[in-house]
């Protein structure tokens, strides 16, 4: 079985993520404590594993070919709405911080909500004497995220561990059946 993921044909918004607001303590964005750099001061945040998923957004559409020949379908999504990035446990700078440490690690642009509305449509081939189906979602990416400074001693200290859920884009999943 093929799995496609098919940009729609209309775009997808995307909402940037706010930057941060100024604290008297900053964080670093990075993944090592630079050697020799033992300022307890100073506040690192690290990705500790990303992993990338597709979340179904609304129902599954399917065209049924009972010729001997292809057929060409459109599908239409029929819901809106928007998908947003949430957090669990705890990282220091909530779903914003999050989001600036994951786009730092992961290779695609993650976004802090992304709208999708019932416009969206894709068109397929459907197979003779198959069923083609197709569905509407958003592809995300799972981050584990942790802060951590080290102590005089130039030892890790972890303040905060957490993962961040965050949407890229909206799109169609199509398959044949």
């Amino acid at each position: 079985m093929a799995i496609l993921f098919l940009a729609p044909s209309a775009q997808a918004t995307e909402t940037p993520a706010p930057q941060p607001a100024n604290s008297s303590q900053a964080i670093t964005d990075g993944a090592v404590t630079p050697y020799g750099a033992c300022n307890s001061s100073l506040r690192y945040r690290e990705v500790t594993s990303k992993s990338n998923y597709y979340e179904t957004l609304g129902p599954q559409y399917h065209s049924i070919n009972n010729s001997t020949a292809p057929i060409q379908k459109s599908f239409q999504n029929t819901t809106s709405g928007t998908v947003s990035a949430s957090v669990s446990g705890t990282i220091e700078g909530g779903v914003n911080g999050a989001i600036i440490s994951a786009k730092a690690s992961v290779s695609t642009s993650i976004s802090a909500s992304v709208s999708y509305s019932n416009s969206l449509t894709v068109s397929a081939t459907v197979p003779a004497k198959k069923t083609t189906y197709a569905q509407i979602g958003t592809s995300k990416w799972k981050t584990g995220i942790r802060t951590y400074f080290s102590n005089n001693n130039c030892v890790k200290v972890v303040t905060s561990t957490g993962f961040l859920d965050a949407p890229t884009s909206v799109g169609w999943k199509v398959w044949n059946g």
